[in-house]
């Protein structure tokens, strides 16, 4: 079976933009039990390379809107926002979940 699975473009909300895979993976595992979490590798314009935290497929931006309030109240996360992307996947291991590329 072909564990790529194409969705149509929905929201996430971005967690954090860390700068170590081993940082974001953690980070992923802390929040997976909120929905399904996806690592977005992009280089800055200094060729940096960073990983966004990407929580969730919201079907539209007031619901993503919604977790960002959560995530406010219960975690005191203050800086996360609404993401577009319509390159998930979910990786093989079913576990980690994943993006393969970003705009």
């Amino acid at each position: 079976p072909n564990s790529n699975l194409d969705i149509p473009p929905k929201y996430g909300v971005q967690l954090a933009s860390l700068r170590t895979w081993e940082r974001a993976i953690r980070m992923s595992r802390n929040f997976k039990h909120l929905g399904p979490v996806f690592l977005a590798p992009w280089a800055s314009p200094e060729g940096e390379e960073w990983i966004r935290v990407v929580l969730g497929i919201y079907p539209d931006r007031a619901t993503a809107f919604q977790m960002i309030q959560y995530l406010q109240s219960a975690y005191g996360i203050q800086d996360a926002l609404i993401v577009e992307n319509r390159w998930w996947r979910i990786s093989p291991e079913g576990g980690e979940i994943e993006v393969v590329s970003t705009p």
